[in-house]
């Protein structure tokens, strides 16, 4: 069966122990951003706040990061978020640690779909993610470096029972993994994404190699090698333009940046309980 038709979902005392080194990157990262958010000030465009709470983020969080009006306390010890990225390789656990099929997967993040607790800051665009998985090799093999990767990291509730009027709620720790069926040339014929995502994105499309040599991915190139303000998005696409199609930048303008489609519509994998 095709792992796009199944995904991992590990209960919670397993992802728990896989996850301890992980979870203290995020923390950090996320202090480190809390910080940040405490300096800010209103401003305009990029820099305005979406809300009037104390925590609220930037229009350019919000749209990048996905980040909430509203910073909400973590709902349990390991983390929640959908992302798409680009798969960089396999990374052991620490020295010592002796289970087997357990890894971290390396991703560079391409597109946050869902963030609200926060997980997902500049950092992980910057250093890529480091997610804790079990995958054992028939699985292991099916992803390709520079393939895109979807990874669903959530909880889920059950009502256990009830004495008189309260309940007991037990809660599930799932985490979905998936190869995603676009390669990461699909995101550079998109526009209007953030200099962060064409990055990873194109960093992606060098691990990958086999890229699609057609028009659209042509002008995508052109449109970022000639007219990203990001110098290393430039420079990234003006050798993929060169060694794809003997091409140079010529003077093509930025992508326009795509309809935002309506609240709800975004396609996600069906949840899974083990």
């Amino acid at each position: 069966m095709s792992l796009w038709k199944k995904s991992l979902t590990l209960v919670t005392a397993i992802s728990l122990v896989a996850g301890a080194a992980a979870l203290n990157e995020v923390q950090a990262a996320k202090k480190r951003s809390s910080g940040a958010a405490k300096a800010k000030t209103v401003g305009t465009g990029d820099n305005a706040l979406i809300s009037s709470d104390p925590g609220a983020p930037t229009v350019r969080e919000n749209r990048l990061l996905k980040w909430g009006p509203v910073d909400p306390p973590d709902r349990g010890k390991s983390p929640e978020y959908f992302v798409r990225g680009a798969f960089v390789e396999f990374l052991p656990l620490p020295e010592g640690d002796k289970r087997k099929d357990f890894y971290y997967m390396h991703i560079l993040p391409v597109e946050v779909v869902e963030n609200e607790y926060r997980v997902i800051t500049f950092d992980s665009f910057t250093n890529g993610m480091k997610i804790p998985v079990f995958m054992p090799k028939d699985l292991k093999k099916q992803f390709k470096p520079g393939g895109i990767v979807e990874a669903r990291l959530f909880y889920t509730t059950k009502e256990e029972q009830a004495i008189g009027h309260a309940k007991m709620i037990a809660f599930s720790y799932n985490e979905n993994i998936i190869p995603y069926p676009a390669g990461p040339a699909a995101y550079v014929k998109k526009g209007g994404l953030d200099p962060e995502e064409y990055l990873n994105a194109l960093k992606g499309m060098e691990l990958y190699g086999d890229n699609p040599k057609d028009d659209q991915l042509k002008i995508g190139l052109d449109a970022l090698a000639s007219s990203s303000p990001n110098p290393e998005v430039k420079a990234k696409a003006t050798a993929l333009l060169s060694s794809m199609f003997g091409a140079s930048p010529s003077g093509q303008a930025l992508l326009p940046r795509e309809p935002v489609p309506p609240a709800g519509s975004e396609e996600k994998p069906a949840k899974k309980k083990k």
